[in-house]
C-alpha cells in the first residue's frame, strides 16, 4: 500500500468529500481501491483495501486521470435533430486509466467507488506519449500510433442506458453526486460511441474550456510540442457526428 500513496495524493485533491475511494496502482497486475475515512491528512490516515480490479498480465499504467472539478457542470442532456433526447452518463466518480502491453494499448474507464469496469478500448500500435482528458461524459485521449505513424485522437461518450425518466428528472435531478456502491455494480452499462481521429501534432498537456454554469460548448485546449496552445471543439470530434 505504500507504493500507491503518491497517486492517493494527487487523486485526493481533486475530490472534495469526505469518505472517498482512493485508487492505488499496479501491484501483481491488479488495480486497488484504497478506503480513507473522513477529511484527514493522507500520510496519518489509515487505508483499506476496498476493490480489486484485475488488469490484464503485464500490463503497465502509463496515465491515470479522473474527472477534475472544473469538467462536470455541462448539460444533463443531448437533444437530437429529431428531438429526442439522449441523457449523458455524468458520473463524477469515474477514473481512466491508459495501461500498455507489448504493442497494445488499453483504455479503462473505471468507476472508483465500487471499481466496476465501465468500458475499455483496445488500441492496436498504440505508444507513448500519452495524454488523457476526462469531462462530463466525454473521455479523450491523445496518443503517437506505431501502427500509423502519425498522432491520433480517441474520443469516447458515454451515455445512460436508461428509459427516459421524463423533464421532471433534468430539472430537479441531481447530476453528480456520488451514489451508493450497489447502484455502481448493478446498473446497466452506460451505452458507448467511440471515434479514432487524425491529430498531426504532438501534445504535452490537454486541458477543457468551462464556463460558471456549463452553456457554452466546451474546446479542448491542447499545447503542443512546438510552444502553441490550440483550440478543438469538442464537437468536431464527436464520435455520433456523421461523416460525409
Amino acid at each position: 500500500l505504500h507504493d500507491a500513496l503518491p497517486i492517493c495524493e494527487e487523486l485526493l485533491g481533486r475530490h472534495e468529500v469526505g469518505d472517498v475511494l482512493l485508487v492505488g496502482q499496479v501491484v501483481l497486475g491488479a488495480l486497488l481501491g484504497l478506503g480513507l475515512l473522513g477529511r484527514v491528512v493522507l500520510r496519518q490516515a489509515g487505508l483499506e483495501l476496498a476493490w480489486v480490479q484485475d488488469l490484464a498480465h503485464e500490463e503497465r499504467i502509463l496515465v491515470a486521470e479522473g474527472v477534475g472539478a472544473n469538467a462536470r457542470n455541462g448539460a444533463p442532456v443531448l437533444v437530437k435533430g429529431d428531438s429526442s433526447i439522449l441523457y449523458r452518463y455524468i458520473e463524477p466518480n469515474l477514473l481512466v486509466v491508459v495501461a500498455e502491453r507489448g504493442a497494445t494499448m488499453t483504455l479503462y474507464i473505471l468507476g472508483t467507488i465500487s471499481g466496476n469496469l465501465v468500458q475499455s478500448f483496445e488500441v492496436v500500435g498504440g505508444s507513448e506519449p500519452v495524454n488523457v482528458l476526462a469531462v462530463d461524459n466525454a473521455v479523450v485521449m491523445h496518443y503517437w500510433s506505431m501502427q500509423n505513424t502519425r498522432f491520433e485522437l480517441l474520443s469516447v461518450e458515454l451515455f445512460a442506458n436508461m428509459p427516459d425518466p421524463g423533464a421532471a428528472a433534468v430539472v430537479m435531478g441531481q447530476h453528480n453526486k456520488t451514489r451508493p456502491a450497489h447502484d455502481y455494480v448493478f446498473a446497466p452499462r452506460p451505452l458507448v460511441a467511440s471515434q479514432n481521429h487524425i491529430y498531426p501534432h504532438g501534445i504535452t498537456s490537454i486541458g477543457v474550456s468551462c464556463t460558471k454554469n456549463g452553456v457554452t460548448p466546451r474546446s479542448l485546449l491542447l499545447a503542443t510540442t512546438t510552444n502553441r496552445i490550440h483550440t478543438l471543439s469538442l464537437d468536431h470530434i464527436n464520435p455520433r457526428k456523421q461523416i460525409g
